[in-house]
């Protein structure tokens, strides 16, 4: 079918001012690593002719297709490092990453699919915020389409309408419905997504914040491919921790850099944040350069990996949850929950702590403290409350 649409009126132009609209986009947005999907055009040439017009604006250019029959034609292509073919086997945004595309192209493929609407949300939830969808259709004015419907399909053309967009997380930026065939046989559109599809640590945070107490929500979020488990199947904490080591300061600097760089030039943010409990000042009230590498140096042990324990009663904290966690290293600016801690393990911990510092604490107040510093501080606040001469 391919091969006949190119010679219906209006084909070249529709399909010049794609490639045009997409280097618009690319030179507007000063981009030169700009993520494409092309999805299901089951036209190589064509294909070639727009990756070669766009290489030198891409990172990555996707062709995905529900049959891996086409696959041999775009042999050549895939030698380069840029171009991959994927198959799409349930659908897109399974198969794909979500919010990863700058431009979506659908050049006469929308039609193919019974249900229209739902494929253009699959397109959708894989598109980047703004992100672009341009293509074009051909449009039911003309008999090819009818006639090869006829021949090939057991369903007749199912023509793509403008109400076929119609939803709220996008935007109608151009779509030409003249139908007056002389002008074009194609509807040519570009739909941009307005919607963010990929879950994030804040939206999590939210709706937690309606279904549990604030006290259950962690402080921090990690993202793993599996949790591992022990023979029980039970989580695995001891293996769940390795799995967290190396990913642990990677997401913390990445949280920094993306919050900073929502309000500051990229020159400006530092490589290596550090967290410290306050800024040294000099005289004038403003930071002292001198000081500060020293005060870190001193606070942070030789590793780098947090603050280190060094009055009687840290020792003594740290040394009971070495104990019931069963782990080598803790210190002060560890999260309970993130060294592997659980409400069973807080019950003990609860019972440790009023063992050993005759202080009865409650476990929401475990579950309140950021970290182990704040939890030696609410023991320290509740001993005058709760010491009695008959638990001596």
């Amino acid at each position: 079918m391919s091969k006949f649409t190119e010679e219906l009126l209006g084909y070249e132009e529709s399909i010049n001012s794609i490639i045009n609209s997409i280097k618009a986009y690319a030179r507007l947005n000063n981009k030169k690593n700009i993520k494409i999907l092309e999805y299901g055009t089951r036209n190589s040439e064509l294909t070639t002719t727009i990756f070669k017009e766009l290489k030198e604006f891409i990172s990555e250019y996707i062709y995905a297709d529900s049959s891996i029959y086409f696959r041999n034609n775009l042999s050549d292509l895939e030698n380069d490092s840029k171009f991959k073919y994927v198959c799409i086997n349930d659908n897109l945004e399974t198969s794909l990453d979500e919010d990863n595309f700058d431009i979506a192209i659908a050049l006469n493929s929308i039609h193919r699919s019974n249900a229209k609407k739902t494929l253009i949300e699959g397109v959708l939830k894989v598109l980047k915020v703004n992100g672009l969808i341009i293509g074009n259709e051909l449009k039911n004015n003309n008999l090819l389409p009818i006639i090869t419907a006829d021949i090939i399909n057991e369903q007749p053309f199912n023509e793509v309408r403008p109400d076929d967009f119609d939803n709220n997380d996008c935007e109608i930026l151009y779509i030409n419905c003249d139908k007056r065939t002389e002008y074009s046989n194609f509807i040519t559109f570009i739909i941009a997504n307005l919607k963010e599809n990929k879950p994030t640590f804040e939206k999590l945070r939210s709706y937690l914040s309606h279904e549990i107490p604030s006290y259950m929500i962690p402080a921090n979020f990690y993202k793993v491919d599996n949790i591992p488990l022990n023979k029980n199947g039970k989580v695995d904490r001891k293996k769940l921790k390795n799995k967290l080591k190396n990913k642990n300061n990677y997401i913390f600097e990445n949280e920094i850099e993306h919050r900073l760089s929502n309000g500051l030039p990229k020159y400006i943010i530092s490589n290596n944040p550090i967290e410290v409990d306050y800024f040294p000042v000099n005289t004038d009230g403003k930071i002292d350069q001198n000081k500060g590498p020293t005060y870190t140096n001193d606070k942070f042990n030789c590793n780098g990996k947090g603050v280190t324990a060094s009055s009687l009663s840290e020792l003594m904290l740290v040394g009971i949850l070495k104990d019931i966690l069963n782990i080598e290293e803790v210190y002060l600016n560890d999260n309970f929950f993130e060294l592997g801690g659980d409400s069973l393990i807080a019950l003990k911990l609860k019972k440790k702590i009023k063992k050993i510092f005759f202080v009865d604490i409650s476990v929401s107040s475990i579950f309140n403290s950021n970290n182990i510093e704040e939890l030696l501080n609410a023991i320290e606040s509740n001993k005058c409350k709760n010491f009695t001469i008959g638990e001596i």
